[in-house]
């Protein structure tokens, strides 16, 4: 059975009851009502579509340097650091790359909809705000990302290489490097493997007082001319795992009804006179 749920805290709530895998599903109707909210800088947009036979978050940017297009799930997630001890913690979205719009510089290829962890510590003496953020081009190789077909990406304790945005106490990788993942935070270095990092040892111990705050999808600056689909988003923990499933709202038949009775009734009253 899904259940849905309208709320994070709903959702954590149920988390909470320890209910099994596949606990929740949080239908999000309203890219701007509890527990979604969007933020769009110069000509990007956000938008829930009907798209390749399902719900979708449509993200888009125009043929400017400063666009950014941004949805934020909000809630009171947890500590990370007590996160960071759950061996089931893992994120999964599913997205889809559009091909990239003419005018749009060749560096646009490697964009996609990424995925970004909020953290907060009002505690912390400095800068106690910090995304880090997945992008899946740092994923495949540093590669071009493809068009036109749905990708299923998973951050978890063996894959998911992130950035930092800046922040209780980490540097801005400025889209990396250097890159690190769940495992390397837990263990306090950056990862120097694969080619997706710099040798360099990070000191990670701040993170570990700050709480999950929101849990972001974005296009981001200078990714020109993009169009991104993200189909959903889901966080699992050793409770269960909780969906937000992007779907937009159904007209009920009612109002088919009504709304060709209405347009009956206005040809009826052109109709011309014998």
């Amino acid at each position: 059975m899904i259940l849905r749920i309208h709320s994070s805290a709903s959702a954590i709530a149920l988390l909470a009851c320890g209910l099994s895998a596949n606990a929740a599903n949080v239908v999000v109707t309203d890219l701007n009502a509890a527990p979604s909210s969007s933020s769009l800088v110069g000509g990007a947009t956000a938008s829930i579509v009907n798209y390749d036979g399902a719900g979708a978050a449509r993200l888009t940017t125009g043929l400017n340097n400063n666009d950014q297009a941004d949805i934020l799930i909000s809630g009171s997630f947890g500590n990370f650091g007590d996160l960071l001890t759950d061996p089931d913690l893992s994120f999964e979205y599913k997205f889809q790359k559009a091909p990239d719009a003419a005018g749009s510089p060749a560096a646009a290829a490697f964009a996609a909809p990424a995925l970004g962890l909020v953290l907060y510590d009002e505690d912390f003496v400095g800068d106690g705000n910090l995304t880090i953020k997945y992008e899946h081009y740092w994923n495949i190789g540093n590669a071009a990302v493809p068009t036109d077909s749905w990708i299923t990406a998973n951050l978890d304790y063996t894959q998911g290489a992130m950035w930092s945005s800046g922040g209780l106490g980490l540097a801005n990788s400025f889209g990396g490097p250097p890159l690190f993942n769940l495992q390397n935070i837990l263990d306090g270095t950056a990862s120097s493997t694969a080619a997706l990092s710099d040798d360099l040892a990070v000191d990670f111990s701040a993170l570990l007082d700050a709480e999950l705050i929101g849990i972001q999808l974005s296009v981001g600056s200078y990714n020109q001319g993009q169009e991104g689909y993200v189909d959903y988003l889901s966080m699992t923990t050793g409770a269960g795992t909780t969906t937000y499933d992007f779907q937009v709202v159904p007209i009920p038949a009612a109002a088919w009804l009504f709304g060709s009775a209405l347009v009956g009734l206005g040809w009826m009253r052109r109709k011309p006179a014998d």
